[in-house]
């Protein structure tokens, strides 16, 4: 039972091992991705819980996790494929990069009027990696097919995920959650529904990965699992964005190192303004 579990995991795992890009010592697989993510999502949870040191607290996250990963979940489990030193290594820079990312958006100075969208792209755009990516979408056309993720799924369920998220957020100012939730639902499905019958009946485009079968009205081709996650796919793209979108909240009403070192660094600023002025 254990093994059939862990080969499960081994076999849905695989396709992140995809090569984008490697130069010298440098290289982005889509693994890269997932520690991008994780390390800007680790230093949001830090940064909300008032942390400090995020940072080294952030890096020493990563040394353990790389640690574990080799020593227990590929050395004793054989979860993943083996790594070198220099994945190692990419992999926490990775992590970091990640981490720096979020700490420039949580101290922008415009931060409460755009991070809430900035955290509901990544949100949309993690959750459709993660689908696309492990579904492995192959069209009836080539030109939009690509290699290691299918670009055109990608793109357009990112976007459909951010419009998911904007509904949902802007419903939840004026009902409560799962009224919201029914009605951003069922504006989803209607316009899947739409906009699938005419790719399929208008344009012959359609999915094309084995045992692909019609959900409805002959369209949205693809697996009974595919079809569970175009029913459900508003519930994972709103539940993403709240788990961002409630450390951002715990960020802004706490008193994070990040934070008030942003308040101070603003402070002095327009302290040196006033006096300035006042020479004048």
């Amino acid at each position: 039972m254990m093994d059939f579990f862990f080969e499960n995991i081994r076999n849905n795992t695989d396709w992140l091992h995809c090569l984008i890009v490697e130069y010298k010592l440098f290289y982005i697989d889509l693994w890269s991705f997932i520690h991008l993510v994780t390390g800007g999502a680790v230093l949001l949870v830090l940064s909300a819980s008032g942390s400090k040191r995020i940072f080294s607290t952030l890096f020493l996250l990563l040394v353990l996790f790389e640690i574990a990963e080799i020593s227990f979940f590929i050395g004793v489990l054989k979860l993943f494929m083996p790594e070198k030193t220099l994945d190692v290594v990419n992999d926490i820079a990775i992590g970091m990069l990640g981490g720096f990312i979020i700490q420039k958006i949580l101290t922008w100075k415009r931060r409460s009027v755009y991070a809430k969208w900035i955290f509901a792209a990544i949100s949309a755009a993690f959750v459709s990696f993660v689908w696309v990516g492990w579904y492995g979408y192959s069209y009836n056309h080539s030109f939009f097919n690509s290699s290691c993720i299918n670009w055109w799924a990608l793109t357009c369920w990112s976007f459909s995920g951010f419009v998911i998220i904007a509904i949902n957020y802007h419903l939840e100012k004026k009902i409560n959650f799962p009224a919201a939730f029914i009605i951003t639902s069922a504006i989803y499905l209607t316009a899947l529904v739409v906009v699938e019958y005419i790719a399929y009946h208008f344009f012959k485009l359609h999915e094309i990965t084995s045992d692909a079968e019609p959900l409805i009205f002959n369209i949205i081709h693809g697996s009974r699992i595919m079809h569970i996650y175009y029913v459900t796919a508003p519930l994972f793209y709103i539940l993403v964005y709240k788990f961002s979108n409630h450390f951002l909240k715990k960020y802004e009403k706490g008193d994070s190192p990040i934070k008030q070192k942003n308040i101070s660094a603003h402070s002095g600023h327009a302290y040196s303004f006033i006096r300035r002025s006042a020479g004048k």
